[in-house]
């Protein structure tokens, strides 16, 4: 018995082997926006609101679905287990009701020339994957309207990259229906 459960605990470490190496440059943002590149305006680096360090990546969208964002892109390999975790804050609660307002990460793979479908019945699956028009691994939990303001939310996202992988993006983004502010900060 004791030898069937130390086989099981091997084969279960081999099938969900995280990379330990952090692939993100500066994702406490101590260096500006250096190794980021920003989506849709709105992104920028803030030292008025952060968890820590000086600075925190401040995503502020002016609301009808403006999508501020930014993100870093390296290479990856299919059977990849990548993870995405940090810190998304409110320094006021965000406020409107009836609009979609939510602040999440999110992991795209790419074949170089599209966007990938993630594995939805991935072993080492954490956060909500989606596939069809914006393929992706959507981190959880997310900053929406009823996070209090002054907080920080640990959220986290992790997948294995499909057949055909040859990079992956890692996402800092604010779906926003109304107007508003998140940050980001210790990814």
């Amino acid at each position: 018995m004791k030898k069937l459960l130390i086989a099981f605990a091997t084969i279960a470490s081999m099938a969900v082997s995280v990379c330990a190496q952090n692939l993100l440059t500066n994702g406490d943002f101590e260096d500006g926006a250096n190794g980021w590149t920003e989506l849709f305006n709105g992104a920028a680096v803030n030292s008025d609101y952060v968890r820590s360090g000086a600075s925190s990546l401040m995503l502020e969208g002016a609301g009808a679905w403006s999508v501020p964002g930014a993100y870093v892109t390296v290479p990856a390999n299919p059977g990849d287990v990548l993870n995405f975790q940090g810190y998304l804050g409110v320094d006021t609660q965000l406020v409107d009701p009836g609009a979609l307002m939510v602040g999440l990460f999110k992991i795209v793979w790419s074949d170089g020339s599209n966007d990938l479908d993630p594995l939805v019945t991935d072993p080492a699956l954490i956060g909500n994957p989606l596939t069809g028009t914006d393929p992706g691994i959507e981190s959880t939990p997310l900053v929406d309207l009823t996070t209090p303001g002054g907080s920080w939310v640990f959220s986290e996202a992790q997948g294995t990259a499909p057949a055909g992988t040859t990079s992956v993006s890692f996402f800092a983004l604010f779906i926003n229906g109304g107007a508003g502010t998140i940050y980001a900060d210790d990814l």
